[in-house]
C-alpha cells in the first residue's frame, strides 16, 4: 500500500500534485507588513503553503552565542547570534494574525516551533500540522513532545546521517501518530550541488514507507526537480521578496518570478512522470496503423509454393497479418498466384 500523509485539507500521495512549501522562516526580518507581501507573493507564486518559525530569542540561543560561517557572512559581524534573532522575531499575535490572513489567501499557514512552549502555541492557534527543524533530529525527546500533539508533522533531516534518521523512524514506530515524513536536507545556506544527496530520497522511501520530502539549500531550483523526478511529494524552498535585503536567509533564496518558474516546471515534471503503469495512449493506438508493419510476400509467386522464412518482409501499414503471427503461415502452401509486396491472408493459404 502507497502511503499518504495529510496536511490542512491537502492529502499527499502517489498520485497527488507535489506539495510545495514556500520557507518564509525569517525573511520577514521582524516586519508583519513584509510577512504578509510574502504570503500574498507565495499564493500568487503557486505555493500550497507558507512556512514561517516560532521562537523566543532568549530561550533558543545564550547571550554571545557565535553566528553560524553563513550567517556572519551575510548581516552584521559585530553582533551575536542572539541580537541577530531579536531583529527577526514576532511575537504571539504576531502569529495569531498571520494565520489569519492566511485563510483569507487560501494558503496554508505553517512554522517551526523551536521549543516545548512554542509547540503548545501553535497547536492552540490550529496549525494543521508541526514542521521541524533539522536541530530536532537528534532531540528525542522533543520529536516525542511533537507526536504526541496528534497533528501532521514533517522532520528535516539535516546534520544527520541514515542511523541518525533510523533511530528517530523507530521512534514513532512506537507512536499512535503515523502522519509524518522525513525531508532529505543538507544544513548550509547556501548548499553546492554536489551536497544535495538526492539519492537519499529513494534510500528512505524504500526503507520508511512514508512519503519523503525535500527542503532545498541551494542558490537555484534544480535540485527541487530533480528531486520530484526521484519521488519526492513535498518541497521545502526558502522564499524571499529581494535577496539584497538584510538577514541571514535572503541570498540563499529564490524571489517570486523564480519561486513561479520552479512551481510551473515541478507541474510540468508531474505531466512527464505520467502513470507507473506502461499503456498505449490514444494517439499511439492511432499511429500503430502507420507505424507498425505487417507481412509481405517478398517476390512474385506461384500457385502451390510452399512459404519459407526468405519469402516474406515486414512492410509498413500494419494491415492483416502481424509480424507475430509468422509462425502461422510457415510451411503453408500458396492457394494461387501472389505478387511481390503483396499482403499474407491466411485465405490464401493451406
Amino acid at each position: 500500500m502507497y502511503p499518504s500523509f495529510k496536511i490542512g485539507n491537502k492529502i499527499i500521495n502517489k498520485n497527488s500534485p507535489t506539495f510545495i512549501i514556500a520557507e518564509a522562516g525569517v525573511n520577514h526580518n521582524g516586519d508583519m507588513n513584509l510577512a504578509k507581501k510574502l504570503i500574498v507573493a507565495a499564493k500568487k507564486a503557486g505555493a500550497d503553503c507558507i512556512k514561517f518559525q516560532t521562537f523566543k530569542s532568549e530561550k533558543l540561543v545564550n547571550k554571545k552565542t557565535l553566528k553560524a560561517k553563513y550567517q556572519r557572512a551575510t548581516t552584521n559581524k559585530n553582533e551575536d547570534q542572539l541580537d541577530m534573532l531579536k531583529k527577526l522575531e514576532l511575537n504571539n499575535n504576531d502569529f495569531v494574525n498571520l494565520i489569519k490572513f492566511c485563510k483569507t489567501q487560501k494558503i496554508i499557514f505553517l512554522s517551526t516551533p523551536y521549543n516545548f512552549a512554542d509547540v503548545d502555541f501553535l497547536d492552540k492557534i490550529n496549525v494543521p500540522a508541526f514542521k521541524l527543524a533539522s536541530m530536532h533530529l537528534s532531540e528525542n525527546v522533543f520529536i516525542d513532545y511533537v507526536a504526541k500533539k496528534n497533528k501532521p508533522f514533517l522532520v528535516s533531516t539535516g546534520m544527520s546521517n541514515q542511523k541518525d534518521v533510523e533511530t528517530v523512524y523507530e521512534l514513532l514506530k512506537k507512536q499512535k501518530n503515523k502522519n509524518y515524513c522525513f525531508l532529505q536536507c543538507t544544513t548550509n545556506y547556501p548548499i553546492e550541488y554536489k551536497e544535495a544527496n538526492l539519492r537519499v530520497i529513494t534510500t528512505f522511501k524504500k526503507k520508511f514507507k512514508k512519503i519523503i520530502g525535500y527542503s532545498d539549500h541551494t542558490s537555484d531550483y534544480l535540485a527541487c526537480l530533480s528531486a520530484v523526478t526521484l519521488g519526492a511529494k513535498i518541497i521545502e524552498k526558502h522564499f524571499t521578496l529581494d535577496k539584497t535585503l538584510p538577514g541571514p536567509d535572503h541570498k540563499s533564496s529564490i524571489n517570486p518570478k523564480e519561486f513561479s518558474e520552479m512551481v510551473k516546471k515541478i507541474r510540468d515534471i508531474e505531466v512527464l512522470l505520467g502513470s507507473s503503469i506502461k499503456t498505449k495512449n490514444k494517439n499511439e493506438i492511432s499511429n500503430e496503423k502507420y507505424m507498425k508493419r505487417g507481412i509481405v510476400f517478398n517476390k512474385d509467386l506461384k500457385k502451390g509454393k510452399i512459404i519459407k522464412i526468405n519469402d516474406i518482409d515486414f512492410m509498413r501499414p500494419l494491415v492483416g497479418l502481424k509480424p507475430n503471427d509468422l509462425k502461422k503461415i510457415i510451411g503453408k502452401r500458396i492457394n494461387n498466384n501472389v505478387k511481390k509486396y503483396s499482403r499474407v491472408s491466411l485465405q490464401n493459404l493451406k
